[in-house]
């Protein structure tokens, strides 16, 4: 079974390429320190909205996290601890 969560910078919100990035580097140390995980990203994407009636074009920035554990510890509780220090995403879980 895998977690995974989505982290996401929106222009919108004065968020960057740059802010995803260092938030994405934040998250990876965090992990980092948790032993008895794997831990896959995806790509960082960029998605682009065009100007709407009542919104202007904006631009946000994703990127996709899989986490796998191969032991009781650490415990699921522990890893969303540790991404939630630096981002708390909508967490789910894939067969």
């Amino acid at each position: 079974m895998k977690l995974t969560f989505e982290v996401i910078s929106d222009d919108r919100f004065e968020g960057s390429k740059k802010e995803l990035k260092e938030m994405t580097e934040k998250i990876d140390a965090a992990l980092s320190k948790l032993e008895g995980i794997t831990v896959q990203k995806g790509i960082l994407r960029e998605l682009r909205f065009p100007a709407s009636e009542n919104e202007p074009s904006h631009i946000t920035y994703r990127r996709r996290y899989f986490v796998t554990k191969s032991a009781c510890k650490p415990t699921w509780n522990d890893v969303y601890a540790a991404v939630n220090r630096v981002y708390s995403p909508k967490y789910e879980f894939q067969n």
